[in-house]
């Protein structure tokens, strides 16, 4: 089956199920005379078509026409007994045809002579839970940080800033610095920031304390102002840093408990997808002493299929199920199915 939009058609029978089918599926309008990509019909097919959806019941006529439908001219048939959700089997149906050869056995057939193009399917589409943001306060990051031994450190180093001598003074504020790059050691943080206010603060605050004899008394008040300066200006720069780390630790924090959400929502939805798969049951069952095949072998089980949109991850595997993408999944949906394929039409009658 061709990628990108369907053509498809319907008998009267079938228009509510064609219009929603066209809710569903891609579609095109059909080329006028040519095949269309899918017909569902209850009675036998009135117009060519590659992939034919049987409703109703299949009969006689249904059968005379099979009989006299060459084996290359239909890829695919697919009976829907009454009762069963149409909608549902035929978009699996042609989701999984979509990944198959056009023709993988009904250009075969068995000893009767009879095509093997036919096919019954279960089929049921789950919504998958989606996997919520993370919030983290900041509330909660400012209690973590108050009781880490870097943020206290740098408390202790804004609090000494600064001194009566040269030397004291250029001792704070090494600390100071030391203390800001120890923030680092809690999460990772951009670059520091220059510190043009803090650099200039500090240069006058040491030429104020350099000061000697009458100079120095003179220079009491300009001291004590430099001095407060100076701690303005180291509190001004902590405070830049810590809002910076605060914001990186909510972001540290906010993913790794995404991680978390998003590892027990995939194991959530392996176990809502595997008890899907594997709740399913086929609608009939296929008498296949009636459709001998002309070579030895048993027939192929049935088979379960998880078919999931590309951009979905799945965790782990499905017991008994084939996983595989397909683009006709919508996001934040699975298409679970079970399929019998590969027979002829007296094995359904």
């Amino acid at each position: 089956m061709p990628p990108g939009p369907l053509t498809i058609a319907a008998d009267d029978h079938n228009a509510a199920l064609i219009a929603t089918l066209a809710q569903r599926l891609e579609t095109d309008e059909p080329t006028a005379g040519a095949p269309v990509d899918f017909l569902v019909t209850s009675r036998p097919p009135e117009q060519p078509a590659h992939h034919i959806a049987f409703t109703g019941e299949l009969s006689d006529e249904v059968d005379a026409w099979d009989r006299a439908a060459p084996p290359q001219t239909v890829a695919g048939a697919l009976w829907i007994p009454a009762g069963c959700d149409a909608a549902e089997s035929i978009v699996a149906w042609l989701a999984l045809r979509r990944q198959t050869p056009t023709t993988p056995l009904s250009d075969l057939t068995d000893a009767n002579g009879r095509a093997m193009r036919w096919s019954i399917v279960s089929a049921t589409t789950v919504s998958l839970p989606v996997v919520a943001a993370a919030d983290v306060d900041e509330a909660e990051v400012r209690a973590w940080l108050d009781e880490q031994p870097q943020v206290r450190e740098l408390g202790d180093a804004v609090d000494r800033v600064g001194g009566d001598t040269a030397e004291t003074v250029l001792k704070s504020a090494q600390r100071f610095r030391e203390a800001l790059n120890g923030l680092d050691e809690l999460t990772d943080t951009p670059d520091a920031a220059p510190t043009p206010t803090f650099d200039a603060a500090l240069a006058d605050q040491l030429r104020l304390v350099q000061l000697s004899g009458l100079r120095r008394w003179r220079s009491g008040r300009a001291r004590a102002q430099s001095a407060e300066t100076l701690s303005t200006a180291a509190r001004s720069v902590a405070g830049d840093r810590l809002r910076t780390l605060i914001q990186a630790r909510q972001e540290v924090v906010a993913d790794h408990r995404s991680a978390e959400v998003a590892e027990q929502t995939s194991a959530a939805v392996r176990d809502l997808l595997q008890e899907a798969v594997t709740g399913l049951e086929l609608p009939v069952a296929v008498d296949f002493a009636a459709v001998p095949r002309s070579w030895p072998g048993e027939p192929a089980p049935p088979r379960r299929y998880v078919l999931l949109h590309p951009d979905q991850e799945l965790a782990g595997s499905i017991d008994g199920a084939a996983v595989r993408a397909s683009e006709d999944v919508p996001e934040g949906r699975a298409i679970c199915m079970i399929i019998r394929s590969g027979f002829s039409l007296p094995g359904l009658r």
